[in-house]
């Protein structure tokens, strides 16, 4: 997996009596194992495109499709599943549970999808050893850093092995020199896992790393740009 289609995707949100139109007619088409970046201002529509294309949202109108099957007509249960099994998520405010530690945090989506404790310690230890924090295991997340905790919420989106990863704004709230090594860390998971990335952003430190660059503009897309 990890082949996605956008066609003719349009969001229309009701404001009161005002129709507030996120998104006007978006068409993409995502390769497996590509890094995409979805750039643009805030309010362009970046996240209501990454919440459409993992099935937190449904369009207005269009179409999306992962791996040739349409989401737009998915019942709920089929929805979840997808979300569980194949779609990892990267939040700018790292959405770790504090009561948690690192590694109950990573550990709670292999819950539902039937995995032994012992086979979920292999795991989440596995990727957090990966993304360079396995000794921070037991620490709760105010206890880490804030480069410390987007690796564990790296760590959490990956675990399930999943074929496509989206990130929203993940560097949005690190220094220059976390937001950089944040970068490269995604990049090397890309490459080495062949997850596809689509990560939302104006981040200008990310434009080195990305394979395909997609302008969005008030809901359009003003242009792409490759490598």
């Amino acid at each position: 997996m990890g082949n996605i289609k956008v066609e003719n995707v349009h969001k229309t949100y009701k404001l009161g009596e005002t129709n507030v139109h996120a998104l006007r007619g978006i068409d993409l088409k995502v390769d497996k194992s590509e890094f995409i970046g979805i750039i643009g201002p805030s309010g362009s529509g970046k996240t209501t495109l990454l919440n459409i294309i993992g099935c937190i949202d449904v369009p207005t109108s269009g179409n999306i499709t992962i791996d040739g099957e349409s989401t737009v007509n998915l019942d709920d249960r089929h929805l979840t599943y997808l979300r569980r099994n194949h779609i990892g998520f990267i939040f700018q405010s790292f959405n770790l549970i504090p009561v948690l530690d690192a590694f109950e945090n990573v550990e709670l989506p292999l819950i539902p999808l039937g995995y032994d404790g012992e086979q979920r310690r292999e795991l989440v230890n596995d990727i957090l050893e990966k993304v360079g924090i396995l000794e921070f295991a037991k620490h709760k997340p105010d206890e880490l850093s804030g480069g410390q905790r987007q690796r564990v919420a790296i760590a959490r989106a990956l675990v399930i092995k999943p074929s496509i990863v989206l990130a929203d704004e993940p560097t949005a709230n690190l220094d220059s020199d976390t937001g950089n090594k944040i970068i490269e860390l995604m990049k090397h998971m890309n490459e080495s896992l062949h997850t596809t990335f689509i990560i939302s952003t104006h981040d200008p430190r990310l434009l080195d790393y990305i394979d395909k660059k997609v302008f969005l503009e008030d809901g359009r897309i003003s242009r792409t740009e490759s490598g």
